[in-house]
């Protein structure tokens, strides 16, 4: 897995494209591009990666969490 490429991609995906996940742990590709696993805890996301035969090695880990929180003025400083 190349890093840079990695962070370079899963920069690129959109905070809402990912909203279906909100709360969940999820496997993206190894080149950042998109969530190629899932599940609600670790061990779900676990199974879905061993039932859809992906070397773990090879993936991106994340536990997606949006608390809808909008930030403006002072607090942006």
């Amino acid at each position: 897995m190349d890093i840079a490429v990695y962070q370079k991609y899963r920069q690129r995906i959109p905070p809402a494209s990912l909203a279906k996940y909100d709360g969940m742990w999820v496997a993206f590709s190894s080149d950042g591009c998109c969530v190629v696993a899932s599940g609600r805890s670790f061990i779900e996301l676990h199974e879905d990666i061993t039932r859809k035969h992906l070397d773990p090695q090879e993936l991106g880990f994340e536990h997606l969490v949006y608390d809808n929180v909008q930030l403006g003025g002072a607090e942006l400083f």
